[in-house]
């Protein structure tokens, strides 16, 4: 009994030995086997050629901001100023009062002018009754109705100076930009007051060469020439901004010294940031030729441009045949919408990443990601 015992031990020991050698073994083998290393990944990006896609070659002319309407006020007549209730920079609407002169002097024109109106109608009706009864000739009759004619001339004249010329009123809504006289001051016939100007829109004219402009830009309508130039305004005051414009008009005359041509375009007028009349500025227009007057800016979404840890701003530019990519140092300029200025590193024709920029390192391989 105790001989069967040992046996069935023996056999079940002789088993368990065997698997644990056949785990040992399959352990070596494993250890054995080289482990096969993961392949480099390859990053979707977007990439974006330089001077193509998103890319645009520009120009910018300077210029300078104007009122899009002002008018220098005077009075027809000249007179004592006993009225001048704006100062400069004070808004107003139209037919807002701005000046008045003493009307006393207007008062006396016009009563003085209805006498003589009213003396020369009693003298025209008088000739008029001789006339229709054969007693008077027709010269006499003549004479009396110019003299009638002439005097109700002057008498109208003389209200309207009353009721009109002595007053200037506003024509537009707008802003006193100067006042050029004071109050109770004698001011003559057409001596500039006031100059009102108009800044809900404002124009920028700058000078554009002859080659900057299309053979066909006679016969575009203004969302037309929108669409070729693209204007963006740039006021010297108001730094980090831009203000997308409009195409107003051009001169279809040239300068005859700088052989250039004036282009006049609006923009809106900020509410948050003070942009006023004379103030220098730059308008970016896209065009088709190169010329010597103007610098070429490159544009690119700004989210291109990184900045290492001294600030100092680089692109991911992409290697075409190899589709490596490595760090670029860039010059930027003005940030205008999503698009940047590249004022230095760039080139026509370079490939950049635009896209997952800050998941790049030197010498990675990338593919261009299309949505």
């Amino acid at each position: 009994m105790i001989h069967s015992n040992l046996k069935a031990n023996s056999g079940y020991l002789q088993w368990g030995l065997a698997c644990i050698a056949a785990l040992l073994f399959g352990q070596i083998l494993g250890c054995e086997e080289e482990v096969a290393p993961a392949p480099p990944s390859v990053r979707p990006v977007k990439i974006l050629e330089v001077g193509g896609g998103g890319a645009t070659r520009t120009r910018e002319y300077p210029g300078e901001i104007r009122a899009t309407q002002q008018a220098e006020l005077a009075f027809e007549d000249a007179g004592k100023l006993i009225e001048l209730p704006v100062l400069e920079g004070q808004d107003v609407v139209e037919n807002q009062i701005l000046a008045r002169l003493d009307p006393r002097d207007f008062e006396s024109n016009r009563d003085a002018q209805n006498a003589k109106l009213a003396e020369a109608e009693a003298d025209f009706s008088r000739i008029k009754a001789l006339f229709d009864a054969d007693v008077t000739s027709q010269q006499e009759f003549d004479a009396a109705r110019s003299r009638y004619q002439v005097a109700k001339a002057h008498s109208d004249r003389a209200i309207k100076n009353l009721e009109e010329d002595s007053v200037i009123t506003a024509p537009f809504s707008g802003t006193v930009a100067k006042v050029h006289v004071e109050n109770f001051q004698n001011v003559q016939a057409k001596q500039p007051v006031l100059l009102l100007q108009d800044t809900s829109t404002l124009d920028v004219a700058v000078a554009i060469p002859e080659s900057g402009f299309p053979d066909n830009l006679r016969s575009l309508n203004r969302e037309e020439r929108d669409a070729v130039f693209q204007p963006v305004v740039f006021v010297s005051s108001v730094e980090g901004r831009s203000f997308p414009a409009r195409v107003k008009e051009f001169s279809p005359a040239a300068d005859p010294i700088s052989r250039t041509y004036e282009a006049v375009v609006s923009i809106k007028t900020p509410k948050d940031v003070t942009i006023l009349p004379g103030m220098t500025a730059s308008v970016r227009v896209n065009t088709l030729t190169d010329g010597s007057d103007a610098s070429i800016s490159i544009h690119v979404p700004s989210r291109a441009a990184v900045a290492d840890e001294q600030g100092k701003a680089y692109v991911w530019k992409v290697d075409p045949s190899s589709m490596l990519v490595s760090r670029l140092a860039v010059e930027l300029g003005v940030l205008s919408g999503d698009n940047v200025t590249v004022k230095k590193g760039l080139s026509s024709g370079d490939w950049i990443a635009i896209s997952g920029v800050h998941q790049l390192r030197e010498g990675m391989r990338v593919r261009r990601h299309e949505n």
